[in-house]
This record gives structure tokens, C-alpha cells and sequence, in this order.
């Protein structure tokens, strides 16, 4: 959404700009999409941003889910938003 404003956009116009445009121009989208996730996930994992809410904006789970047709082991565990900080915690102390 802030980038949105910035370029001075509409809601879906990054949307069909990404349906029409050139390879080149996913590459910078892709790269800006990456920058600000990452700038998010950080942010709540160090206590800048409310990890609650960043959570939901990057779409992990609230709490576990636990989904029958994965019991072959297929897919990742989903962690809570409890979980991921806890983890990223986790990672800190051991770098």
C-alpha cells in the first residue's frame, strides 16, 4: 500500500501493471515487494513494528492450523506469529 501511494497509484494498478509488463520490470517489482516484506519481518521480529499485525499483513496464521490432506508431510508446518518470533529470537542468539 505505501508503495502504491508513493508512485501515486491505484489500488490494482501494480496488479495489471504485473500482468503487462516486461520481464525487466517484475525483476524491480519483485525487488521492491522483497525489500519491504523483509523491511516488515524484521521490523516485528526486533519489536519496531507490532508483530501481531505484521503478521497478518504478510498472511502467517494467527494460530496453528492443522490440514489433513498435508499428513504426508508435503508442506512446512505453519508457525504462529508467536512461533516466528520466538524462532527469529532463536536465530539471533545463535549468529
Amino acid at each position: 500500500m505505501g508503495f502504491r501511494s508513493f508512485v501515486g497509484a491505484s489500488d490494482n494498478w501494480l496488479t495489471e501493471f504485473k500482468k503487462n509488463c516486461s520481464v525487466d520490470f517484475l525483476g524491480v517489482i519483485d525487488d521492491i515487494e522483497q525489500y519491504i516484506y523483509t523491511q516488515q519481518w524484521e521490523g516485528a521480529t526486533v519489536g519496531a513494528f507490532n508483530s501481531n499485525i505484521i503478521a497478518r499483513t504478510l498472511g502467517l496464521k494467527d494460530k496453528s492450523e492443522h490440514d489433513h490432506k498435508n499428513d504426508g508431510g508435503a508442506f512446512p508446518k505453519i508457525l504462529t506469529a508467536a512461533e516466528v518470533v520466538k524462532r527469529a529470537k532463536e536465530l539471533d542468539e545463535e549468529y
